[in-house]
């Protein structure tokens, strides 16, 4: 039916080219003159139109006719494929298709698709590359796109398989917009776009340059989702005219997390590193044994200049900021050494004379810091100042001293608890032990009631 209808005109008939007419199931419903001469076979009605095509091309050749539409439109190629002959042989065709709607004895107009293709004599090397790169572009994990700088508001012409699979869009969706619609969540595109927005100033001054630009920018996908993008942009010139931009695309949001999360940690411990009442400090020491700072606090910043005698034996400012005498220089170099060969936390004490002639103790623990490079080594360190609590103990021991040799007998107990009829004995001197004959072994731990008998008089205990 609709090949008699459409050979009443004659026109299609008279053409150079092979046109076919083909339904949308794929089914041949017209060829004109010219194909049934060069493909040589006398009934081609009805036969589906990949079956004229060749193995070799019909691996990439779409399947649906509503395909063939589009095929090689996002390039702006014709196709290329090959036909093949009743002989065996195949035959180079150059082509497009389009949808047609025609008019039928019935109630309804015929739909299909009209293939018009024209003879190659050579295979074109150049397009047949051009496939090939096409392919791979097509099947690169990465996104990628062209705008086209001629027309206006530079819109996609290409994307491949990476972005539908990043952005969650469809073809029919992105080609002939403005890339900047990732910017926006849901779709939603205002008037004009943001200034200001990170990587967004990079770009615009980039293309108005003519130039390469590699920004990162925060884009969403279709439906809403933020992504981190990283984008590289880079020019295409035809004769010195900027003709188009080739965008390669990567989906970095688990890199870019992981460096804020990174960030807010490194945060928090500036926080608390400054915030740290006691020396605190990171120390890089080179092979050859020099030492340098990498990171100190706030109070290591004001601690008090060393005596004059401090000597560099560790050649390293960084013992010297601390004040550190010769004596205690060695301790430190010890510390570091045993630190370092065992890794693992060494702790240790140290002394040093402040400019006024007074003993100053401290106490430090040394942490080594593993690190990726052989050529350095690492360590923490934190510096607490103890003279105070050596002073108090050197109290303490003094007056021990004093209570365990008088005279008296002394006893020390804990405050009563409840529930407790007498509260517990903690101390005792020596004299106690000599008065009452009682051990120090067997007094500790008792009650004073320990002490009452027979002839202990209750008043005394009542006023007690």
């Amino acid at each position: 039916m609709i090949e008699s209808q459409i050979q009443a005109n004659f026109l299609l008939d008279e053409l150079p080219d092979l046109v076919f007419i083909v339904d949308n199931d794929g089914a041949i419903q017209y060829t004109n003159k010219c194909s049934k001469q060069l493909l040589g076979k006398k009934q081609l009605v009805g036969t589906q139109f990949s079956e004229l095509i060749d193995e070799q091309d019909l691996k990439r050749f779409p399947e649906r006719p509503q395909d063939w539409i589009n095929w090689r439109s996002c390039y702006d190629f014709p196709w290329e494929v090959r036909l093949l002959l009743e002989s065996g042989q195949s035959q180079l065709v150059s082509g497009k298709a389009k949808t047609i709607s025609l008019p039928t004895d019935s109630l309804s107009d015929f739909e299909g698709v009209l293939v018009v293709l024209r003879l190659v004599g050579q295979p074109n090397k150049l397009n047949l590359r051009r496939d090939l790169l096409l392919s791979a572009i097509e099947a690169a994990d990465s996104s990628i796109v062209v705008a086209d700088m001629l027309q206006d508001d530079e819109p996609l012409v290409y994307v491949n398989r990476g972005f539908l699979n990043i952005s969650g869009y469809e073809v029919s969706e992105v080609l002939g917009r403005n890339c900047r619609f990732l910017q926006y969540a849901n779709d939603q595109v205002p008037s004009s776009h943001p200034e200001g927005k990170p990587g967004v100033v990079e770009i615009e001054a980039a293309i108005s340059a003519g130039q390469k630009a590699n920004v990162i920018l925060q884009n969403y996908r279709k439906d809403g989702t933020p992504f981190y993008n990283e984008l590289h942009l880079t020019p295409v010139y035809e004769k010195d005219l900027l003709i188009a931009y080739v965008g390669v695309q990567n989906d970095v949001t688990q890199r870019v997390r992981s460096q804020q999360q990174l960030q807010e940690r490194e945060q928090t411990l500036s926080s608390f590193l400054e915030a740290a009442p006691t020396v605190m400090g990171v120390v890089e020491m080179s092979e050859a044994g020099v030492a340098h700072h990498i990171v100190t606090n706030a109070t290591s910043k004001n601690f008090p200049e060393p005596a004059p005698q401090v000597d560099q034996v560790l050649k390293s400012t960084v013992f010297t900021s601390l004040g550190l005498s010769i004596a205690a220089q060695e301790k430190w170099q010890f510390a570091l050494k045993q630190s370092l060969k065992n890794q693992e936390v060494v702790r240790f004490e140290y002394e040093i004379e402040g400019r006024e002639g007074q003993q100053r103790y401290f106490r430090a623990i040394v942490n080594p810091v593993p690190t990726e490079a052989a050529v350095a080594l690492r360590y923490c360190y934190v510096v607490e100042e103890i003279t105070d609590l050596v002073e108090v103990e050197r109290e303490k021991a003094l007056m021990g001293a004093a209570i365990e040799n008088i005279r008296e007998s002394v006893v020390i107990t804990k405050p009563r608890l409840a529930g407790e009829e007498s509260p517990k004995i903690v101390y005792v001197n020596k004299a106690f032990t000599e008065i009452t004959g009682y051990t120090e072994e067997e007094a500790i731990g008792q009650t004073p009631h320990m002490l009452q008998g027979e002839l202990t008089d209750p008043s005394v205990l009542a006023r007690l």
